[in-house]
């Protein structure tokens, strides 16, 4: 019989910062989270943290003049440390702002903390992304897809126009919010901002950095790491989305990163419609076009590829095509059958 001592039970450490029981503090992605009340300069302090990224924090803030409630941007300390990093993320907030669109996130300020470390100030929009409503249902219906698509290709032909370019949309950056009736109003985000991340080396940022981007929706000149890309990218990005979020599946699966390149870049998609029968052929169509391999054979600007989405009521293709219910049987129709009973007194 074993005479030594019990061993003795560890608990595991659960994270100072956050609580988590996964992560140590060391490597919490919460770390070096500016807590509430932290002023950002003498104009804006902290309410609470929002989210964290490769490229920093988001935080919403107040003005502390007026009160008003808006979100921050603070770029990491790291990347502050680089003069042209600090130029072109200045000259590309300003370009954001310069848009002015109904379907983007408005910029409306820009400054620096107490520690030289540079923030932008946005509006604050409350809503869902359109990644958490694909988690939340699987895939999404057509006339839903088309709507929404239909207003992310307003917001790209209202940036291409003034040489802007995303490099890095996908689900998580088309927030969703209620205007009036619709439920279903976009506010794209990063807009401006992805275009300067893509020019900082990726070994500065981390793991979940905006430099790679998100492949799955990467056009395949963007994949291959080509220096010089145009418009064209993001008309890809908007086609690859529009497949995942009618299937439900992603365009192209692959075990690793450059098994997912190779596929993207090859360039063999499975048609939507060989997925999910439901998809009109206009909308699988569009798809396709947006998708092509060769950017020349895309669809040239952000109003051809919508105006290739068909009218308002060709949304509503979907709907139609489903088979009608059957309307119940007429009384005269229906066989004779005793009246109901009455419910007991």
């Amino acid at each position: 019989m074993a005479t030594g001592a019990p061993a003795r039970y560890n608990p595991p450490m659960r994270c100072s910062i956050c609580g988590d029981l996964r992560h140590a503090a060391d490597s919490c992605p919460r770390a070096g989270v500016l807590p509430p009340g932290t002023r950002l300069d003498d104009k804006y302090v902290v309410v609470r943290h929002l989210s964290s990224g490769g490229m920093g924090a988001v935080y919403e803030v107040e003005h502390t003049g007026i009160g008003k409630r808006v979100a921050a941007k603070v770029l990491l300390p790291e990347l502050a440390r680089r003069r042209e990093i600090l130029e072109r993320f200045r000259r590309e907030a300003r370009a954001a702002s310069a848009i002015g669109h109904e379907h983007i996130v408005e910029v409306t300020d820009l400054g620096e903390t107490s520690a030289r470390t540079p923030f932008i100030v946005m509006e604050l929009v409350r809503g869902r992304t359109l990644g958490d409503e694909l988690h939340r249902l699987g895939r999404i219906p057509p006339p839903r897809v088309v709507h929404i698509a239909r207003q992310v290709l307003s917001a790209l032909g209202a940036a291409h126009e003034r040489g802007i370019i995303h490099r890095d949309l996908k689900p998580d950056n088309i927030f969703l919010i209620r205007r009036g009736d619709d439920e279903d109003f976009v506010k794209v985000l990063d807009f401006g901002i992805s275009k300067f991340l893509h020019d900082v080396p990726e070994r500065e940022l981390t793991t979940d950095g905006a430099v790679v981007g998100t492949p799955s929706y990467m056009a395949p000149e963007q994949a291959r790491g080509e220096p010089r890309l145009d418009h064209r990218v993001d008309l890809y990005a908007v086609g690859a989305i529009r497949d995942r979020v009618l299937t439900g599946v992603r365009p192209f699966q692959a075990p690793n990163f450059n098994a997912l390149v190779f596929a993207i870049t090859e360039g063999k998609l499975v048609p939507p419609r060989q997925r999910v029968s439901d998809i009109p052929h206009h909308v699988e169509a569009a798809v396709l076009k947006a998708m092509a391999v060769r950017a020349e054979k895309r669809f040239q600007s952000a109003q051809e590829f919508a105006e290739a989405l068909g009218e308002e009521d060709r949304t509503r293709e979907w709907e139609k095509a489903r088979p009608p219910v059957p309307a119940p049987p007429s009384p005269a129709a229906s066989p004779s059958r005793p009246p109901p009973a009455a419910p007991p007194a």
